[in-house]
């Protein structure tokens, strides 16, 4: 068989060649606009972005100098209003499902219920630019709930470092560095919550909402790397009690899943207190994931933490290299 017929039989199998792909990336976003509904917007003109930037006000757009409008378009999404903060917009692909047609396909992105968002109206929007493709855009959306943002993992140790031999490789997913940020008993949280903080702004409200003092301004955050877990336990009866983190995980589903013990005092030293303790911690840990988890260990004082550790003794995997970390 000749080289031109293994080379025709290679490509029959790979499917059909774009021979125009479309070349996009994002151009601009935000969360405020004047748009109501849901809307669509084609601009192929420096005339069509200035009517599109008067009639929907998309705040910190630009005027789209840079774009060659003789070879490049833009494209904008509106998700219409929405009563809190803490919404988003992502175009996640943009491609030709037929000679004549371009699908966009975007996701809308959602703040977790138990999160501080900003209580004002907001109109969540999107503009990606792409080569002029010569066909029909379409779009295509789905939704992503209990958004807490994030990234890629940033220093942490990756799939190979888990050895899958023993139930905490099996368990409890790959370890994240985190540290602790701030804790105590006098939060002014009256029921237990967790509340995701992704900039000065949230820790701002934070502190403002539950009573906790200022910021430590001494601790230096890196909010592109960086956030910060609260878990508060609520307004409790009883003195003595704290909070002491086990481990900071990701799991194979992409949760970022906080396990702690809730220390309880003993039977001697338990007392009412006529204060109301509020006990709380704060923890770091990297921008990753697509949700947060807690998970809470009750354990009595003076009892040993049972620090998850790797059973198999193997040597060879993080779990076992960072026992009770």
């Amino acid at each position: 068989m000749s080289l031109a017929v293994l080379f025709a039989a290679s490509l029959s199998m790979q499917g059909p060649i774009d021979l125009n792909p479309v070349i996009w990336r994002t151009y601009k976003a935000g969360s405020y606009s004047s748009a109501e509904t849901f809307k669509t917007v084609e601009m192929v003109t420096s005339g069509d972005f200035q009517t599109y930037a008067r009639k929907f006000r998309p705040e910190g757009a630009g005027d789209a100098h840079d774009i060659d409008w003789g070879k490049e378009e833009l494209v904008a999404v509106h998700l219409g209003t929405r009563n809190t903060g803490g919404f988003s917009v992502d175009v996640m692909s943009a491609d030709h499902v037929s000679p004549t047609e371009v699908r966009v396909k975007f996701v809308e992105k959602t703040p977790p219920k138990s999160r501080t968002t900003t209580q004002a109206l907001t109109s969540p929007w999107v503009i990606i630019r792409m080569n002029r493709p010569s066909a029909r855009i379409t779009f295509h959306g789905a939704k992503l709930e209990n958004w807490v943002g994030g990234g890629q993992l940033v220093g942490v140790p990756n799939d190979n470092d888990s050895c899958g031999c023993c139930s905490a490789c099996h368990t409890y997913g790959i370890p994240l560095p985190w540290d602790v940020y701030s804790y105590g008993n006098n939060s002014g949280a009256l029921l237990p919550a967790t509340t995701v903080i992704d900039g000065p702004e949230d820790l701002q409200d934070f502190a403002r909402q539950n009573g906790v003092g200022r910021p430590d301004t001494r601790v230096r955050l890196d909010w592109s790397r960086d956030r910060l877990i609260a878990i508060n336990l609520g307004s409790r009866m009883i003195s003595g009690m704290r909070l002491a983190v086990d481990t900071v995980r990701v799991t194979r589903k992409g949760v970022t899943d906080v396990r702690l013990f809730e220390v309880r005092p003993g039977q001697l030293i338990e007392q009412l207190n006529n204060n109301q303790e509020s006990p709380f911690i704060i923890v770091r840990v990297p921008r990753t994931g697509y949700k947060v988890s807690v998970t809470k260990v009750q354990v009595a004082a003076g009892q040993p933490l049972p620090y998850t550790y790797c059973d198999c003794d193997c040597g060879s995997c993080h779990n076992c290299r960072h026992r009770g970390e």
